[in-house]
């Protein structure tokens, strides 16, 4: 049920499944509600985390977040705020 929950609010925010960003977004927004909604500190958990699943590493998974977010509707957020905000809807 939150898998689809997480999924519906990427694509309300305009991010396009096609890109890397929207993975890596899914992870770091699952790893957040996963922790019942505690932003854990991103640079030394949630992007190495993500990292490890996508195989990828961290610099280029923040990238990837931080790119899908540039070409949504919600541009003006940081890394850290979209995932906030996604996280809390989830949860609700």
């Amino acid at each position: 049920m939150k898998n689809k929950k997480i999924i519906n609010c990427l694509l309300k925010k305009d991010i396009r499944p096609n890109i890397k960003g929207f993975r890596c977004l899914y992870y770091a927004i699952d790893l957040v509600v996963k922790n019942d909604g505690i932003l854990l500190p991103r640079t030394k958990v949630i992007y190495p985390t993500v990292a490890e699943i996508c195989k990828d590493t961290s610099s280029k998974v923040e990238r990837a977040i931080r790119h899908a977010i540039e070409t949504s509707s919600k541009s003006s957020l940081t890394n850290g705020e979209f995932i906030a905000l996604c996280a809390l809807e989830v949860m609700e």
